[in-house]
């Protein structure tokens, strides 16, 4: 798939849990949410906090620093402080493997 880089295995991400990867010094998180996985970037839109040390919860990530929570599905913002909506990119899953075009 061109544009799309290998990142994990799904086998290796657990439900509603952040995990953080770094490719081509795109920082973004994965999270799997009914069985479906999403990206997004995982620097907060308010004040760079570390999303993908955040939790996920009723489809939400919810920020550490400062309680922002962004929209797993398409990173709009469900609660402020932050203004901002987070970057959100396309996943395929082939077999086991998790592709992220960034």
């Amino acid at each position: 798939m061109p544009g799309f880089v290998k990142v994990t295995k799904l086998s290796g991400l657990k439900e509603n849990a952040p995990s953080g990867f770094e490719v081509n010094k795109v920082k973004f998180l994965l999270v799997k949410l009914n069985g479906k996985v999403y990206a997004m970037n995982s620097v907060c839109t308010h004040a760079g906090g570390p999303l993908e040390k955040g939790t996920c919860e009723n489809g939400n990530i919810l920020c550490p620093w400062h309680k922002s929570e962004f929209k797993v599905t398409d990173g709009s913002v469900a609660r402020g402080p932050a203004i901002k909506p987070e970057q959100t990119y396309k996943v395929n899953v082939v077999g086991d493997d998790v592709l992220v075009e960034l």
